[in-house]
This record gives C-alpha cells, sequence and structure tokens, in this order.
C-alpha cells in the first residue's frame, strides 16, 4: 500500500478531483493551476491518482479518469496537433522521457484503464502503481534539479 501525501499542501492538490456522482467520471472540482513548473505537475498527478486509489478504495466506481482533461502533466505537455507530448518551447513530459512512448504507454497507466470497471480492487492496484511511478518521477526530478544548482 502506498502512502498518501498528508501535507497540507498534498490535501489541498487533492481537493482539485472529485468524482461526478452522476457519470462516476473523475473531474475537476476547481481548475489546476496554469503554467506549472514540471514538478508542481508532477505533485498535481500525483494528487489525481491518490484521489482515484481512495475512491477505488472505498468501493467507488470510477468509469473513467478523464485523461487530458483532469492531468496536470497532459495539460502541461499534450501538443493535440503533434499527438504527442512534448510543451509548446519542445519539453517533452516526464513520463513520455522514462517510459520512451507518448500518451503514457508503457506505464501502470495502461493497467488501469484496461481494468475490469466493476473490479474496484484491480483499479485500485493498478491506480496506486500509478502514483509510485509518477512518485519515483517527481524524485528524478528533484535530484536534477539539485544537480543543476
Amino acid at each position: 500500500m502506498f502512502e498518501i501525501d498528508e501535507s497540507e499542501e498534498g490535501q489541498e492538490r487533492r481537493c482539485h478531483f472529485g468524482l461526478d456522482g452522476r457519470t462516476n467520471e473523475l473531474i475537476l472540482t476547481k481548475p489546476l493551476p496554469t503554467n506549472m513548473s514540471k514538478m508542481n505537475a508532477l505533485r498535481f498527478s500525483i494528487a489525481k491518482w491518490e484521489v482515484i486509489a481512495m475512491l477505488c478504495e472505498e468501493n467507488h466506481r470510477v468509469e473513467t479518469e478523464n485523461g487530458h482533461k483532469t492531468c496536470a502533466l497532459c495539460l502541461s505537455y499534450w501538443d493535440m496537433g503533434k499527438s504527442a507530448c512534448v510543451s509548446r518551447v519542445d519539453q517533452k513530459c516526464p513520463i513520455a522521457m522514462a517510459s520512451g512512448q507518448d500518451a503514457c504507454r508503457g506505464t501502470p497507466y495502461s493497467s488501469f484503464t484496461n481494468a475490469d470497471k466493476e473490479d474496484s480492487y484491480d483499479r485500485q492496484e493498478a491506480a496506486e502503481r500509478e502514483v509510485i511511478f509518477l512518485r519515483g518521477l517527481l524524485e528524478l526530478a528533484i535530484e536534477e534539479e539539485l544537480s543543476d544548482e
């Protein structure tokens, strides 16, 4: 089981995400900040998946996590015209850099989208693996920033 970021910042980030009780889709309850740094985008993405894991753990059916509409990394890096995970200034998404693929292919995200929507444990486990994966990317980003100083 992964540990949730219980800091004030972690709780505040998770408050941006909720479940639409009518459609069972993950939604933004308030807009994500614009022009986020790579690390902040990673932190908001982690918060999104923490919320999804908690919802699944509580046996809520998460029909869809709404992909790029609720993902801070997608909002920062997805280029619809190129169908690629590259920002306006040609910086590649940290997930795409790690996996070598666009659209989160080759990551635990695929396990979540392919899991049976009726099986909340399977989806919870996939969401928890996504949190762990993203936390690893955040640790790498922090190490990179420290080594650049």
